[in-house]
């Protein structure tokens, strides 16, 4: 049966590039004749380019059929796995092996990065700032299960390499690798629940998802602190259906997410608080409008009266209401415009701003250990 469609598939692609060369086609909405079509090589290139790979063009029948097989439509760049969750694929932080075990570093390479990551604690303890490095895990580290049986972990993944420096430097008490809770939750939560932890065409956790993460976060800051958070009981409700943007869907080709979806409907966990959450507003504070604005929420309603800094990638944004719920002030912004090298003054006018009481720094598993190596010597 794979036989016969490994060749439909070849009579596909014979079909669609041989039919400009049978006067089919036009250029620039004039009729080509075959044999001047044939002999200009940049007529050619132009109509394969505007007319074969556009929305509605080749990709999008490509992929179409290859969802039809239940193939992945681009194994550089997404990996369908079962129940049609799709993966990040090696094009993208390496985290396929990442998850394998395949990325090796060297035990100085981990030891460098706890450096970087000691030198960063140590110059917000100066200052009387609680810090923390909250790790958000992979969603292949969640789903492994649901990867293809060919991508088998053959190895000791970066993440957990780092928690182990992290242990043996005893720094653990301003580590939180988030990973555990949710491969748990994912084990004992109801099935009707389980699948729903992460997007299925997408590479990050779903509002419900992200609150579990969250509630590790609670249960961590309670071990530091003996008064516990007034945070409002979530009971998750019902599922409905989810129109956002599937960030790997999209990646996959232009056009393609559509079919992706019609196969595989996305849903959304949707539940309710008790108390109801207040509302925080927003305020944005640098007039860039991409991935490293910065913006702060307030929330005079907050469980506790404290500023803090939520350097942040991607994964937080499902977290922000939660944190705008627990905390008066939560300034928000990208760990690239304020970590890095040269950036060091952006940091400082901050403290010296807005004064926070604590910082959280987000990162998400396949970035941890090069993320950190990235971030200026804080010890200067």
């Amino acid at each position: 049966m794979k036989k016969i469609y490994q060749n439909l598939l070849i009579l596909f692609f014979i079909a669609i590039l041989f039919i400009p060369m049978f006067g089919l086609v036009k250029i620039n909405n004039e009729p080509v004749e075959n044999n001047s079509f044939i002999e200009s090589k940049v007529q050619f290139e132009r109509f394969f380019e505007d007319n074969l790979f556009k929305k509605q063009g080749m990709r999008t029948y490509f992929t179409r059929l290859q969802l039809l097989l239940g193939l992945s439509p681009a194994e550089d760049i997404a990996i369908l796995g079962d129940h049609g969750f799709l993966f990040i694929a090696n094009s993208n932080d390496l985290e396929l092996d990442a998850y394998r075990g395949l990325r090796d570093f060297s035990d100085a390479h981990y030891e460098n990065a706890i450096d970087h990551l000691s030198w960063i604690e140590s110059f917000f303890t100066e200052q009387d700032i609680d810090f923390l490095l909250m790790i958000a895990p992979d969603k292949s580290t969640i789903y492994g299960d649901y990867l293809p049986k060919r991508i088998s972990r053959t190895g000791i993944t970066p993440r957990n390499t780092f928690m182990d420096f992290v242990n043996k430097n005893d720094i653990s008490d301003y580590v939180l690798d988030l990973a555990p809770a949710l491969e748990e939750a994912q084990k004992t939560i109801v099935d009707e629940f389980q699948n729903y932890l992460y997007y299925k065409g997408d590479s990050h956790w779903n509002n419900y998802g992200a609150f579990l993460a969250f509630e590790d976060y609670l249960n961590y800051t309670n071990r530091l602190d003996s008064e516990a958070a007034d945070y409002p009981l979530i009971e998750a409700k019902w599922f409905e259906p989810y129109f956002g943007t599937n960030d790997l869907a999209e990646l996959i080709f232009p056009g393609a997410a559509a079919e992706y979806t019609k196969k595989y409907p996305e849903l959304e966990v949707v539940f309710e608080t008790s108390p109801e959450m207040p509302q925080h507003t927003e305020e944005r504070l640098t007039t860039n409008s991409d991935w490293r604005e910065l913006f702060v929420m307030r929330n005079e309603n907050a469980v506790f009266d404290e500023t803090v800094f939520l350097f942040r990638d991607s994964f937080a944004f499902a977290q922000l209401n939660y944190f705008s719920y627990l905390y008066s002030e939560v300034y928000v912004v990208h760990y690239n415009r304020i970590l890095v090298e040269d950036m060091r003054w952006q940091l400082e006018w901050m403290i010296e701003s807005f004064e926070p009481d604590r910082v959280v720094l987000e990162i998400v598993e396949r970035r941890i250990v090069d993320a950190l190596l990235m971030f200026d010597d804080f010890s200067k």
